[in-house]
């Protein structure tokens, strides 16, 4: 399976951007995605690209070494 890093540098306190990432249906709709839907631990994503649409089901996974994590 690939797998896909974004590093990006924030100016807020690592507390502040925990808090907003465990927000996680408006914090995966900053992402850009034309759709976003969020129950529980099932992140639902959409985007429109050309004349296809993508979809993808996303599980949130427990990982020590991330805030927020999926699948």
């Amino acid at each position: 399976m690939k797998t896909v890093t974004r590093t990006r540098t924030i100016l807020a306190s690592p507390e502040a951007v925990r808090a907003a990432m465990l927000d996680t249906e408006p914090f995966t709709n900053s992402a850009g995605f034309d759709e976003v839907s969020v129950d529980d631990r099932t992140i639902r994503v959409a985007n429109s690209v050309g004349i296809a649409e993508i979809n993808l089901v996303l599980e949130v996974v427990d990982d020590p070494d991330a805030v927020i994590a999926y699948e």
